[in-house]
């Protein structure tokens, strides 16, 4: 009899030890169903954890499928989506947005490592006419809009915010100007080599442009099928009352100005594409359009604390 109680004492002993040992690794909540049956819920994290802010992010994405998706590019990059996810980050002392996890990124000496890729919540500069003060180029890497953002605009930063940056290849293949792409298109498009003759398809550099991929992928739509529409759709089809929700849905969407962005067009050298108040990707020969920058971390870059809201942003840092 007193083995018996020994025994008991002893399973007793161990279910109490693992149950503990469950508690410690999660938030537990009880809920009662209609059977008085009492159920245990694991409270998923709301928001990227401390810790190499791509390697955060992406476990992120195991709890959170409303603010972040999978492109199904050839990089499958992680990209944050809707109308506004809790994607802000402070940067510069100011409100920036991740734009996700982008894959296999080059850093110029063929090492092509995931990094983080973030964009202003707001513009730099908000009348810009050209990318090239004559308005007759469309190639970023020689235009005068890369040299204002990478000599003036950057001085213009913190050196905090200067050491964060990273210096990478960035691709600036062309686009078909006759607007036939949707937003994967788009991204074979830019990651490809057809430029007008004598432009460059990749430049290596701190400071860029969101392209005109980034702005179809960011839409959330009104649930997951309809996401499926919108991506299956031509972004200069994104004006009209069919897909009214693929272009408001949207954080990158701006229906009070033109912004541009870096994806050229390879068949007409005049011709950039940017994002239209309409909510069309659209081209332009030349224009009063707003710049919204764009960068990548370093790797080695941390979130250090925060929620990713607009209120409590998350805070990065080496």
């Amino acid at each position: 009899m007193k083995n018996k109680i020994l025994v008991l004492i002893g399973i007793i002993v161990l279910s109490l030890i693992i149950i503990n040992m469950s508690v410690s690794h999660s938030k537990l909540s009880k809920t009662v169903d209609s059977k008085n049956s009492i159920k245990i819920k694991v409270a998923n994290p709301l928001y990227a954890k401390p810790g190499i802010a791509a390697d955060a992010i992406t476990n992120l994405y195991k709890y959170d499928q409303t603010n972040l998706a999978y492109d199904e590019t050839f990089d499958n990059n992680l990209r944050y989506i809707g109308k506004d996810p809790n994607n802000y980050v402070l940067f510069n002392n100011e409100l920036w947005r991740i734009i996700g996890v982008m894959n296999n990124i080059d850093d110029g000496t063929g090492n092509k490592e995931s990094r983080i890729r973030i964009t202003k919540n707001g513009y730099a500069y908000d009348t810009i006419q050209s990318f090239n003060s004559n308005g007759s180029i469309n190639d970023y890497s020689i235009s005068t809009l890369k040299a204002l953002l990478n000599e003036e605009y950057i001085n213009k930063l913190y050196e905090q915010s200067k050491n964060i940056m990273d210096n990478v290849i960035w691709n600036i293949g062309g686009a078909d100007a006759n607007l036939n792409s949707t937003a994967l298109q788009f991204y074979n498009y830019e990651h490809g080599n057809l430029v007008y003759s004598g432009h460059n398809s990749s430049w290596k550099g701190r400071i860029g442009l969101i392209y005109a991929s980034d702005y179809g992928f960011a839409t959330s739509a009104e649930n997951s099928s309809r996401r499926t529409f919108c991506l299956s759709q031509k972004l200069n089809d994104w004006n009209n009352s069919l897909t009214k929700d693929c272009r408001y849905n949207n954080y990158l969407f701006d229906d009070k100005t033109w912004q541009w962005t870096i994806t050229p067009s390879y068949d007409n050298y005049l011709r950039k594409f940017v994002i239209h108040p309409s909510g069309d990707i659209y081209y332009t020969d030349s224009g009063c359009n707003s710049v919204r920058p764009s960068l990548y971390l370093k790797p080695s870059t941390k979130i250090t604390g925060g929620y990713g809201t607009k209120s409590k942003p998350y805070t990065i840092g080496l």
